[in-house]
């Protein structure tokens, strides 16, 4: 007998139900962990080298991962065995997981498209099946970064035909990993909201039962991802880059990369860029989980020899490129840090609760307190950023762009970098001289509370000259956050500054 488990439709009440279901007589349950098993393994041992790098040396992260990437490719050689388990989306899910552990193996996520093709054959047509599923599939396998799978894209495309009467294909491919859906599926991962952090929670106890199932020598680390920033990284970027001496594009706090991965794909220049593809690429953030995503599908893709990413702190990071990079700085990006406390919203509920601890206030605890502390855009970064932007007899300078979608934080940043930090306003681009997007805001702008309480007590607006209502970057070099913020209507900030000529 195997356990047959059927998803309830909402209508009939939700959830999930099971049975037991006997065998056909060719069928066969494969012993060990499934493929799904080994890719939620997989997941746990990149939060675990994450949360906690000195639990495990990167040498035996990588071994590690490739021992349970060989693990799911045996058993996906063995076909007619395997397709029980990989039912629905779980292909696409493992997909995903590997791609988020930061497989580089081209060959598993082949294999696992293979899978979802099928899939689509046998259930794609059915009426169980919705248009939702088939999306689901497609934006999963994006999101891994599966590229140029001609024949599920053929297959997925004939399914939402048959599904969607007014179905019109917006691209030449589905595989789209800059399109909104899968763009979106990002962002909700990367924000990590509280269904995901229940997930991610329970991909490390997998992996730390994956490890070793008779002791407990792996512990689940709690709280946010550090990074001794007393070692400094030594960066040998004849190593990195094939030619170092190309104009560098920073993305500092790049997350999963998501913005770089695009731009390095471009073949036309911009007013920001005049040439993305004679640039190197480099983003830096302490996620390790993050990075480790951003570099495996960087290497899949083919751009390692121009694009990078750091796990290390900011601040090493553009040290090392100020004081050893052989090339010049074109462009350096600050994209939608991690903001910090409004304080009028703090103090209002300290006046309310008679409450005298901030730490004690009703918000978001995990943000920082203030701009002062714990807030990533330091006085110090940028004063390394101007540095940075500046080649080594003053007469080339690059541009530094900050963006926000909280305008508080936006005002701060710009503030802070002209006034302390010997930046100068740079004149934005028209609109004329923008690449097209592929999302519009809507007509009307939803503002957040936060901006809400913020123009209450009468903050500065980032409004008028030296900002920009409209992206700067083109849409293939957006963030997962920008591109939520445009499809949501909310407001997103932005400005370009660049270092001073009077320093």
């Amino acid at each position: 007998f195997r356990v047959a488990i059927q998803d309830v439709s909402r209508k009939e009440g939700g959830g999930s139900k099971w049975e037991l279901v006997g065998l056909a007589k060719d069928e066969t349950i494969m012993e060990g962990k499934t493929v799904l098993q080994l890719a939620h393994s997989a997941l746990g041992l990149a939060m675990a080298a994450s949360r906690d790098r000195s639990s495990i040396s990167e040498e035996e992260q990588i071994e590690s991962l490739r021992a349970l990437v060989q693990k799911a490719k045996n058993r996906l050689q063995q076909k007619d065995k395997v397709r029980n388990e990989l039912r629905g989306r779980k292909a696409a899910d493992a997909a995903f997981w590997f791609a988020i552990a930061g497989s580089t193996d081209k060959n598993l996520f082949e294999m696992l498209a293979d899978v979802c093709t099928n899939e689509l054959r046998r259930f794609g047509s059915k009426p169980s099946c919705r248009a939702k599923d088939v999306w689901q599939i497609v934006e999963r396998l994006a999101g891994a970064g599966i590229k140029d799978h001609h024949e599920l894209d053929s297959v997925a495309t004939k399914c939402l035909e048959m599904k969607l009467s007014e179905y019109e294909k917006n691209s030449n491919s589905l595989l789209d990993f800059h399109s909104d859906r899968c763009l979106l599926m990002i962002w909700k991962f990367s924000t990590r909201q509280k269904k995901q952090r229940d997930f991610l929670a329970s991909a490390l106890k997998h992996w730390d039962h994956e490890k070793t199932a008779s002791s407990n020598q792996s512990k689940i680390v709690k709280g946010t991802e550090r990074l001794d920033q007393s070692k400094k990284q030594d960066y040998e970027w004849s190593n990195i880059f094939r030619d170092p001496k190309r104009p560098l594009i920073i993305d500092v706090g790049c997350g999963f990369g998501v913005s770089l991965l695009g731009a390095a794909q471009l073949e036309t220049g911009t007013r920001l860029v005049e040439n993305w593809s004679d640039c190197n690429l480099a983003g830096v953030d302490l996620s390790g989980l993050a990075i480790g995503f951003a570099q495996g599908t960087a290497e899949r893709w083919g751009l390692s020899h121009r694009l990078h990413f750091s796990v290390d702190s900011a601040e090493n990071f553009l040290r090392s490129v100020e004081s050893t990079y052989p090339g010049p700085v074109k462009l350096c990006m600050i994209q939608f840090p991690t903001p910090f406390r409004l304080s009028s919203v703090i103090e209002a509920e300290q006046e309310e609760n008679k409450i005298n601890d901030a730490t004690k206030w009703r918000g978001n605890a995990q943000l920082p307190s203030t701009a002062d502390n714990g807030f990533m855009v330091t006085r110090d970064l940028l004063q390394l950023a101007n540095k940075a932007l500046r080649n080594e007899n003053n007469q080339y300078r690059g541009n530094l762009l900050l963006q926000s979608n909280c305008e508080d934080v936006a005002v701060w940043m710009k503030r802070i970098a002209c006034e302390e930090c010997s930046f100068d306003v740079v004149l934005v681009p028209s609109s004329d001289d923008i690449a097209p997007s592929s999302v519009h805001a809507p007509s009307t702008e939803s503002l957040t509370k936060r901006t809400l309480d913020w123009i209450a007590m009468g903050g500065e607006r980032a409004k008028g000259q030296g900002w920009s209502e409209r992206p700067l970057l083109p849409r293939s070099g957006a963030t997962e956050t920008e591109v939520a913020c445009i499809l949501n209507g909310t407001p997103v900030h932005r400005c370009l500054l660049s270092p001073s000529h009077e320093n």
